[in-house]
């Protein structure tokens, strides 16, 4: 009964510890990705000419996005390839052979027992070891489709730190997307849209949370197994 109540014990700090290494749940409604409000002013009374009414409209500025809190599309254009591999092969062979000297003519030998044969100094090794190893890994990544995300601050230089997220619920969990990055004005386009492959410094997470999710994740059994803790 004690050893069953320390197995138990054990296995429950096990799992307890590779859920807290698990790292933390993603939740919707981060502040860090909260969309800013802009400091507005108040609008002032319209001031009339004697020519020209005053009007909100500028005959020179286009509704590109330039300023904190103006929403920006994201054209997320992502595509990665990569392959890798290597081979590996290690040969040795090694001998060693030593005659039986003679001294003044014969050849020294004992004999510890009455039925073995005799023993001389003739000797004779050999060895070989031969190892080899050989990897291949192929990867690709492909992320199309559209994100709005706000301007949380212009930079100086002008520049404009932009983040966002978009959460949908679906049937089975829900699944998220987040972008944050640095964007040159000049690499927006007229429809107010910038490609993802133009953010500088960009962090793009997409992932998912709920059944759907937790089918494809690893058990925490063998996430120990996988781990740096398990010595073979």
């Amino acid at each position: 009964m004690k050893y069953s109540k320390r197995l138990y014990l054990l296995f429950l700090t096990l799992s307890l510890f590779l859920q807290g290494c698990a790292g933390p749940q993603i939740i919707p409604d981060d502040p860090e990705y909260a969309p800013v409000i802009p400091n507005i002013p108040a609008p002032q009374g319209p001031q009339n000419g004697s020519l020209f009414q005053s009007t909100g409209l500028s005959l020179w500025n286009d509704q590109r996005a330039r300023q904190v809190g103006d929403i920006l599309t994201v054209i997320l254009e992502e595509s990665t390839t990569s392959s890798k591999s290597s081979a590996t092969s290690v040969v040795k062979d090694g001998s060693f052979s030593m005659g039986a000297p003679t001294i003044m003519g014969t050849t020294p030998s004992t004999k510890l027992l009455s039925r073995l044969s005799p023993i001389t100094l003739e000797s004779e090794a050999s060895a070989a070891r031969d190892s080899s190893g050989e990897a291949a890994a192929n990867q690709q990544n492909n992320l199309s489709g559209q994100l709005a995300v706000t301007v949380q601050q212009v930079l100086p230089n002008g520049v404009l730190v932009i983040k966002g997220e978009k959460w949908l619920q679906l049937t089975e969990g829900q699944e998220f997307l987040r972008i944050s990055g640095l964007v040159r004005p000049s690499d927006v386009r007229q429809d107010n849209s910038v490609s993802s492959t133009k953010i500088a410094d960009a962090r793009i997470t997409f992932s998912g949370e709920g059944q759907f999710a937790d089918a494809h994740k690893v058990g925490w059994l063998a996430r120990f197994f996988n781990s740096k803790f398990w010595p073979y």
